[in-house]
């Protein structure tokens, strides 16, 4: 972030902003709490003005508008994986790669089924929100591809 600030999030779905952390004297550190209400944010990356989150349902753009240091704007860049509520259900986010693509783990529930679409693989949301249609890059171990990259499932 700009000014050496640096960006946390919390499991419990808050994030706070950190300035001074590179200070020599660090009981002049000073957090604000930047967002709250989101849903287990894993992995977070700075662009253009905003913070760039993957949380368990989505993957979410959040902006400061006018200028109080707390984020005004949310706005939903990609929800198209599902989630229902297994406590496993995490989605794990990176920094953009060359293409602007952020890509997303999202996790199996540790059971053999997964109710949510896409689970136990690893997607690409385009800087546009698009996700791309999963390939076999990732994919759950028990689970057999077509050479097209369609699951197989087996029941």
């Amino acid at each position: 972030m700009p000014g050496k600030k640096v960006a946390i999030a919390t499991r419990r779905g808050d994030v706070w902003v950190c300035e001074g952390a590179y200070e020599d004297d660090v009981t002049k550190v000073k957090w604000t709490k930047f967002a709250s209400n989101l849903h287990e944010p894993l992995g977070m990356f700075y662009k253009d003005k905003s913070l760039f989150l993957t949380q368990r349902p989505e993957h979410t753009r959040l902006t400061d508008t006018d200028g109080d240091g707390k984020a005004d704007v949310f706005d939903t860049i990609c929800a198209k994986w599902g989630i229902n509520g297994d406590y496993h259900e995490y989605a794990f986010g990176t920094d953009p790669d060359k293409d602007g693509n952020v890509w997303v783990v999202l996790c199996l529930t540790g059971s053999f089924h997964a109710y949510s679409p896409w689970r136990g693989w690893c997607v690409r949301v385009t800087p546009e929100g698009k996700m791309i249609r999963p390939r076999p890059v990732s994919a759950p171990r028990r689970h057999r591809h077509e050479r097209e990259g369609r699951r197989l499932l087996h029941r």
